[in-house]
């Protein structure tokens, strides 16, 4: 992903970059920012947590995560739900 963001800097429309680079996003396993938010409204952060580690990720603070990789805007919508 630093790839990406040192190429294109904002790299929200990840299907946009894949398209450019000659490739898909039909070839990745990806969810949509819509999908992501969902599961906060249907999940509490600690089931979340426990989801992504169970995935073999390591989730010291889920709210950081989801800064590093959508941003303030993002997490102020989440900390709204």
């Amino acid at each position: 992903m630093e790839a990406y963001r040192k190429k294109y800097g904002d790299i929200h429309r990840m299907d946009r970059i894949l398209k450019a680079e000659d490739d898909s996003p039909d070839n990745y396993k990806i969810g949509k920012q819509a999908d992501v938010l969902m599961m906060f409204y249907l999940l509490e952060p600690e089931r979340i947590a426990k989801v992504l580690e169970s995935m073999g990720s390591k989730v010291d603070d889920i709210y950081k995560i989801l800064e590093k990789n959508y941003g303030k805007p993002f997490l102020k919508k989440i900390l709204i739900l």
